[in-house]
């Protein structure tokens, strides 16, 4: 267990400064829910989502390595199983940034009619 546990704390630690901003996003996307409720869940589910698969793709990393390299596999299988592992986490990754982005344009009144001192 340490041998999955030491390495994938040492990579959460790494990434702390990337982790905090996912969970002021959080804390943020709550805060201000009343003044933009759709915006807010978009942020809360993208942020939110991009701080569960930060924070457990280490562990499965290191497990699947693990596991594989316990079971004897060759070199070539464990790429191609953390190679699929990580196209899930790219996908992951994506859809989080993605509801972060549409959090960005949700419930955006026109320019028209913004006040003038909002127009650019």
């Amino acid at each position: 267990m340490s041998e999955i546990l030491g390495p994938s704390l040492m990579q959460l630690v790494a990434q702390a400064p990337v982790l905090l901003v996912y969970l002021v996003g959080i804390v943020l996307a709550e805060v201000l829910r009343a003044r933009a409720p759709l915006a807010s869940t978009l942020a809360l589910v993208g942020s939110g989502l991009l701080l569960v698969i930060s924070m457990l793709q280490p562990f499965v990393f290191q497990y699947v390595l693990r596991s594989r390299l316990d079971a004897g596999s060759s070199s070539d299988e464990i790429t191609r199983v953390l190679g699929f592992f990580g196209v899930i986490a790219g996908f992951a990754h994506a859809a989080g940034l993605g509801l972060l982005v549409a959090a960005v344009f949700a419930q955006r009144c026109p320019a028209s009619q913004r006040p003038d001192s909002l127009r650019v």
